[in-house]
């Protein structure tokens, strides 16, 4: 309770989240975040301010939700400075209603979960050979044959959640690719997955359009991974613990195709995740015993942690 009141304080203003290192913007993916916290914390108040702003500011008439919003005189939906969604901002908030209408037995929550699902369906994925996948948004990432992926997106746990509650037979079809995505998509020394991948045919390669690098998204993947139901393995973790040995912190991110790293080390969110997954491997869950933030941590590594030790918590259930 405390550090999701922490976490409220710091980061939660009338209903939404504040992405204090990037102009305090709000996006999606954080309101997402936001709403499984405050589901996972028992904050029922909490969390009906936050789906309300974003269904009031951000859902589009589709189903789909606008990814970006950029302070401004106005405060409502003129505020919003690119409507084009991110698939995951989608996923997030839908799984977190669903888990709010099992907690709180709301039907209206499970009634938006599934447009909201539905419309990704819809609007969100592309099929490429006998595979179903996950666009990262409905417009700009399918040229011809060609996608653009970010393995981050597949949140695996959500998939398996609305396979369950939804009956539809694609989100299995989802899991199954994301899975292929981030085995066959491994690049550079470590043999890691890539932020940014293009998928032409069955080749995957680093992405042209992004910095070919295992960063800030595809940091996630570990954590959905743990997350999901088969969890994360010793062989998961083939290659990542050679990056977390290399140095002392590990580098925040890595170049694929080079030798690049940042000069920095990883923030307490990325490190929480990585002990997540080590305490996985070795079938040892202990929540309390994942890295927190401090004070002059962003608001993306506070979501990471406290995630970090929901996704424990929950997994030791």
């Amino acid at each position: 309770p405390a550090l999701w009141g922490e976490f409220k304080t710091r980061f939660i203003e009338s209903g939404r989240v504040i992405d204090d290192y990037n102009g305090r913007i709000s996006h999606s993916e954080g309101q997402g975040y936001g709403m499984l916290l405050a589901e996972a914390a028992g904050d029922k108040a909490a969390f009906e301010a936050l789906w309300s702003w974003s269904e009031r500011v951000l859902m589009r008439e589709d189903g789909l939700f606008s990814w970006r919003y950029e302070p401004c005189e106005y405060a409502d939906r003129r505020c919003v400075s690119d409507r084009n969604n991110a698939s995951d901002g989608e996923i997030l908030i839908a799984w977190a209603l669903l888990k709010a209408h099992r907690r709180w037995n709301e039907p209206a929550y499970l009634q938006a979960a599934k447009r909201i699902a539905e419309a990704t369906l819809k609007l969100s994925t592309a099929q490429s050979g006998d595979r179903l996948f996950l666009l990262p948004g409905e417009q700009g990432f399918k040229e011809g044959d060609r996608l653009t992926l970010n393995g981050s997106y597949w949140i695996f746990p959500a998939l398996e959640a609305f396979e369950k509650a939804f009956g539809d037979p694609r989100w299995n079809a989802l899991n199954e690719s994301g899975r292929w995505l981030i085995q066959t998509g491994r690049f550079g020394p470590y043999a890691l997955p890539a932020d940014w991948v293009d998928l032409e045919g069955q080749i995957l390669h680093l992405s042209a359009k992004f910095p070919p690098r295992h960063g800030f998204d595809a940091v996630r993947i570990l954590l959905h991974q743990a997350w999901s139901k088969t969890g994360v393995t010793p062989n998961d973790l083939k290659g990542y613990e050679a990056l977390w040995q290399s140095q002392n912190p590990p580098p925040a991110w890595v170049s694929l195709d080079g030798d690049e790293r940042a000069e920095y080390g990883q923030i307490a969110g990325m490190a929480a995740i990585a002990g997540l997954a080590k305490q996985q491997a070795k079938g040892v869950p202990n929540a309390a015993a994942l890295p927190l933030p401090d004070e002059n941590e962003s608001y993306f590594s506070w979501a990471l942690a406290l995630l970090s030790r929901v996704a424990a918590a929950e997994k030791a259930q």
